[in-house]
């Protein structure tokens, strides 16, 4: 039986990848892991009864060492990480230990206990650290690695691990770059959702005449390649089952959109008109107002998005564009999910689920 282990398993993309499994591969053994037990009831959205599911944490060798001896499963998927970009400044030495030195302690497990194992561990694109300035049209396997946050350099130095373990002892080991992706279950402090959840509160108190507070956020006119979850675990999946020695590939939509344009996207899917003002010019004091029907502010001005100076990151990767043509190509992979299905799934998730 084929034996698949999956980091992260309470994580976004941990979720998608054993669902895609359990659709997909019925007859795969699937493996979980969580750093730690709650015994709060918790939804899935794939069947947890079939789910092995196993204490990790990447900050503990002997837990690492003690799960993989055990099982020897066939594949990892390590997508377990502090992967919070803008606490990484805050909290910089458990990115580094986690995201870093966590990978490395799963690489030389791999190697003692299962080295016919294939291990696939979840790149991003914050390592190419790509600004407006650098006039890049797009990002692709060529582009040069230059981490602008701890986050970045915390992964970045888990692709050079990966690399040394590849090329040093033969292992089947590869981190591809994957651009931003989403869901309904994409964590609360990331920016899409904290944008969903503001749209979906925002259209309950219009819908009952209630005051509100407005969106709050940095730098509007950052740059993202965004993607389906679902579409992201079919991808790594293929990325698992190439020749050896494997490739890493981007893993993105080809195409960007800035935040600006999901603002627009995600207040347009929940029913409310909205355009951007500004009086003085000044980047703090842009904001998105409510319009009625024909484009036109309302009397009383209503503020549904402010920026606020906190949010913006110290040194911030404001240009991701990803050029996934190769694993297209190679793989024959294409994301079936549009951003405009991503926003939909999204914003109807959070009014129907306050």
């Amino acid at each position: 039986m084929t034996k698949v282990l999956i980091t992260g398993k309470n994580g976004q993309l941990g979720q998608h990848l054993i669902k895609f499994f359990q659709d997909e591969h019925p007859s795969f053994e699937i493996l979980a892991t969580i750093r730690h037990k709650s015994y709060d009831k918790q939804e899935f959205i794939f069947d947890d009864s079939k789910v092995i599911t196993e204490l990790l944490d990447l900050t503990d060798g002997a837990s690492i060492d003690s799960v993989i001896e055990k099982h020897k499963p066939d594949y990892i998927f390590n997508t377990g990480a502090n992967a919070y970009v803008g606490e990484s400044w805050s909290v910089f030495e458990s990115h580094l230990i986690t995201n870093g030195l966590g990978v490395a302690k799963l690489l030389e497990a791999v190697r003692k206990y299962c080295p016919k194992c294939r291990f696939v561990n979840l790149g991003t694109s914050e390592e190419l650290g790509c600004t407006l300035k650098d006039g890049q049209k797009s990002q692709d396997e060529s582009t040069i690695i230059s981490p602008k946050s701890p986050y970045a350099a915390s992964k970045s130095y888990a692709r050079y691990m990966t690399d040394i373990y590849r090329e040093s002892y033969g292992l089947y080991a590869v981190q591809p770059w994957t651009f931003n992706f989403e869901s309904k279950l994409r964590g609360e402090k990331y920016v899409t959702r904290k944008i969903t959840k503001g749209v979906a509160r925002i259209y309950h108190s219009l819908k009952d005449s209630k005051d509100f507070e407005p969106i709050k956020l940095g730098n509007l006119n950052s740059y993202r390649s965004w993607q389906h979850a679902a579409d992201v675990a079919k991808a790594l999946w293929l990325v698992a089952n190439q020749e050896s020695p494997p490739k890493p590939y981007v893993i993105s939509e080809n195409d960007t959109h800035s935040i600006r344009e999901f603002v627009e996207k995600a207040f347009f899917a929940a029913g409310i008109k909205g355009c951007w003002h500004n009086l003085t010019g000044e980047p703090l004091d842009e904001e998105y107002i409510l319009t009625d029907e024909n484009g036109l502010a309302t009397k009383k001005k209503i503020v549904l998005v402010s920026i606020d100076q906190k949010f913006f990151r110290p040194s911030d990767v404001d240009f991701l564009f990803g050029n996934s043509n190769k694993i297209r190509k190679e793989l024959g992979w294409k994301p079936e999910k549009t951003l405009e299905d991503i926003i939909w799934e999204m914003v109807d998730w959070d009014i129907n689920n306050p």
